[in-house]
């Protein structure tokens, strides 16, 4: 397949691009960081296309014993996404947004679902300086604080969860995706599953909305609390970070949430997204085993 120039393909259109381009080989190294944290940022990129490279080399080469699942999926990762963010009313308005996986990942599903494994923000070289922060947990960092009763138990009330309150709409008529995508549903899913319901049908800028939070503020200490509330400390793990010209952060999307403290300009970043198109029931099966890892390991 021939590689498409940069004006097709890294502009600023909301499409899938699965299929649709090569993205040259890049020769680098996965720091270690990436595979504590589930994170890192790399320093001096000249272009979208560089990040790109960059974070494809990362999905496909790594390391089975420190990253298993996302070197499971190694073969089956492709480029998804690349667009500017943010571009959608809502998100460009509000100074906050809750953790959670990008795009939801799916917790069970007897057909083959759209996965989406790494998340890359790079800023370009041209842009300010921005006081946005991206807040950035790693899963098994929040859950080294509290078990949640045994592995069964978990991967019980998990399934049950997605099955009955998973991510959807309820107009025209009810639909269940039986994904997840607001970390605290997990939580609230541990929890009996009561609390949050209403986030299953709610965009990501409406969770833990908290109407004249100019600086996001109000937002993470309501998210805060509901976690708090429930013997996770978020505080304790959360890192916050501002990204510079020229950095792109590389975030794993099977075992870190992410979510956003103050606002940005329109179309400040670039969201640089691999996943795999069409992951499997077994795939998804092991994602869901490797998430009740993480919050029993």
């Amino acid at each position: 397949m021939k590689t498409q120039t940069k004006q097709s393909f890294f502009d600023s259109s909301q499409e899938l691009l699965f299929g649709k381009t090569d993205i040259p080989f890049a020769h680098f190294t996965i720091p270690d960081v990436f595979y504590e944290k589930g994170y890192c940022i790399i320093s001096g990129i000249p272009d979208p296309e560089t990040a790109a490279s960059i974070i494809q080399s990362t999905a496909r080469n790594a390391d089975p014993k420190r990253a298993p699942l996302l070197a499971h999926f190694a073969q089956k990762t492709h480029l998804s996404k690349c667009n500017r963010i943010p571009v959608c009313e809502p998100s460009v308005q509000t100074s906050f947004s809750a953790l959670h996986f990008d795009h939801a990942q799916p917790i069970i599903s007897d057909t083959p679902q759209l996965m989406q494994t790494l998340v890359g923000l790079y800023c370009p070289p041209e842009t300010k300086n921005s006081p946005a922060k991206t807040r950035l947990v790693s899963i098994p960092a929040l859950f080294s604080q509290k078990k949640f009763g045994t592995a069964k138990d978990v991967h019980a009330k998990l399934t049950e969860y997605a099955n009955q309150h998973g991510d959807g709409w309820d107009s025209p008529e009810r639909v269940n995706t039986k994904r997840i995508a607001c970390f605290a549903r997990v939580i609230d899913a541990l929890f009996g599953g009561h609390a949050l319901l209403e986030q299953r049908n709610q965009r990501m800028d409406e969770w833990f909305f908290v109407s004249n939070d100019e600086t996001g503020t109000k937002g993470l200490l309501r998210e805060r609390a509901f976690y708090a509330e429930r013997g996770l400390d978020l505080a304790k793990c959360e890192e916050h970070i501002t990204l510079h010209p020229g950095e792109l952060l590389i975030i794993d999307n099977l075992r870190t949430i992410h979510g956003r403290l103050g606002k940005r300009e329109r179309a400040e970043l670039w969201q640089i997204m691999f996943g795999v198109e069409h992951a499997t029931p077994a795939d998804i099966a092991l994602f869901r085993s490797s998430l009740v890892e993480q919050i029993h390991f």
